[in-house]
């Protein structure tokens, strides 16, 4: 197996040409070998001179183009076979000989022309058709046409199976070779584009490495903060969009940067007026609340005071009424001059009493009047209508004191007359008319003025529920102002704090690089 596989390699390593001219060489003296030394003829140097002339032929063949030389060592081939087959002749291995054709047919198709095997085909058909019906005694040893040309024909019926054999096996060798060949061409095409591949890549690497630096150098100052930081260097086509892409990236974060430190500094500014005008608003929210707060305890304490005065009204209106009832009976009673004078005595200290409280209320309500009035002058605008009805209520209070004033003077002239009662018995008439009509009057005043003092305190509590009201949403409005105040101050610290952290960015030239553009 060892042996078998040596010899293996040994012929892997022997190319075509090398067996071609071994071959050659071989049959070049084995005519003369063949005639000298088997046949023992004696004209063997014929042999061997015809031997080295085809011998020399074929080695020189090389020398012609390559087409040509592979007919010229096919027509060698043919020739070495006739001359060897020729100089067996009158050997009993005559016949054998011509088997060196299908060996030299083997050889001839290792020189890979499919047009050399059949021309050599061709001569070797040509030479055992003519020789065989020419001169048979040159291939067969009998001579005799009739007993060989069977064997002429079944030779070439042989040499035709081979020469088909060896076609099929040539044009698949060229086929196989052809496809080597594509595959060895497309292999150094793949192997020169790898290459080239290669050397680009390396070319590429190396620009990526420089760009890669470059751009480190850039994005190191981009974080220190220098927005100043264009790459202005050309870079290879590769990489001439990322720079571009870059320059624009830092364009717009300058301008980016800049716009935010305008609008910082404007939010810086308008925190300071909106601080500043917060902390008035909310002075002045707390001041008006302080104010609101006191005019409404004060309006509560008018509202008592009418309520009061109303009820104070209401009772007087009532004994007004009983007054003109007894005067209206006195009248009626007028004959009882003692009796009626002993109730003109009762009925004028009550009367007494009564304009006392009629006194009381009419000088409670006048001080209510003026109290109002003030506190309507301090009210302003709102406090117009309520000035009015002021002013009405210290008329009817001075138009009761008026009044009281009068019965007053009235009851002590009848007190003091008293004692000449019977004497004015028929002047008491009259008096009491009088009497009569004043209470009346009194009456109707006392009923005007409760029912207006009723009023009064119903506006007056609607003023009051007002003021309550007011008061709380002006101290919801006192909050607010102070929430604004506390977020124009948190504002302002942040437009503070956003300015110094813009201000880490430098743009050094690039301002001036732009007005050098432009």
């Amino acid at each position: 197996m060892l042996m078998i596989n040596s010899l293996r390699r040994q012929l892997g390593e022997l190319d075509e040409r090398s067996v071609q001219q071994c071959a050659n060489l071989v049959l070049t003296f084995a005519p003369a070998v063949v005639s000298l030394f088997i046949v023992n003829s004696d004209g063997w140097w014929v042999f061997a001179a015809l031997g080295v002339l085809i011998g020399i032929l074929g080695a020189f063949s090389a020398l012609f183009a390559s087409g040509l030389r592979d007919y010229v060592l096919s027509f060698c081939f043919v020739l070495h076979g006739v001359i060897l087959t020729a100089a067996f002749t009158g050997h009993p291995w005559q016949i054998d000989s011509h088997m060196v054709f299908f060996a030299l047919l083997a050889v001839v198709a290792t020189l890979g022309s499919a047009g050399a095997l059949l021309f050599a085909a061709s001569l070797i058909a040509v030479h055992h058709l003519s020789l065989g019906l020419l001169m048979p005694a040159l291939i067969f040893p009998t001579g005799v046409e009739s007993d060989n040309l069977g064997r002429i024909l079944f030779h070439a019926g042989i040499v035709l199976a081979e020469t088909a054999v060896l076609l099929v096996n040539i044009i698949k060798r060229a086929d196989a070779v052809s496809a080597i060949a594509a595959r060895q061409q497309e292999a150094d095409e793949q192997r020169l584009a790898a290459v080239a591949s290669e050397q680009g890549a390396e070319i590429q690497r190396k620009n990526a490495a420089q760009v890669v630096l470059l751009l480190q150098e850039r994005l190191s100052s981009l974080d220190a903060g220098q927005l100043d930081c264009r790459i202005e260097e050309k870079l290879p086509a590769e990489f001439e969009p990322l720079r571009q892409s870059f320059n624009s990236t830092v364009g717009r974060l300058n301008d980016i940067i800049s716009q935010v430190n305008g609008v910082a500094s404007q939010m810086r500014s308008r925190g300071e007026e909106v601080g500043n005008a917060s902390k008035a608003l909310a002075h002045r929210a707390e001041a008006q609340a302080a104010t609101l707060e006191e005019t409404a305890a004060a309006i509560q304490e008018l509202t008592t005071a009418v309520g009061e005065a109303a009820i104070k009204a209401g009772t007087a209106s009532k004994t007004a009424t009983t007054v003109r009832q007894g005067a209206d009976e006195t009248g009626a009673v007028v004959q009882g001059a003692v009796n009626a004078m002993t109730m003109i005595e009762r009925s004028s200290a009550e009367i007494s009493k009564i304009i006392s409280v009629i006194d009381g209320i009419a000088f409670q309500t006048n001080l209510l009047a003026l109290n109002a009035g003030v506190e309507a002058a301090r009210a302003g605008e709102a406090g117009r209508g309520f000035a009015v009805v002021a002013t009405e209520v210290r008329g009817l209070s001075k138009r009761c004191a008026d009044a009281a004033s009068e019965i007053r003077d009235l009851i002590s002239d009848s007190s003091s007359h008293v004692a000449e009662g019977a004497d004015l018995v028929g002047k008491a008439g009259p008096a009491i008319s009088r009497v009569v009509t004043e209470v009346a009057e009194i009456s109707t005043t006392l009923e005007s003025i409760s029912i207006g003092m009723q009023d009064q305190s119903s506006s007056l509590n609607e003023v009051n529920n007002g003021m309550t009201g007011l008061d709380k949403v002006t101290q919801q409005n006192a909050s607010v102002a102070d929430k604004l105040m506390h977020d124009g101050a948190q504002l302002n610290t942040l437009a503070i704090q956003l300015s110094e952290l813009m201000s880490h960015f430098d743009k050094g030239n690039w301002e001036r690089q732009k007005l050098i553009a432009a």
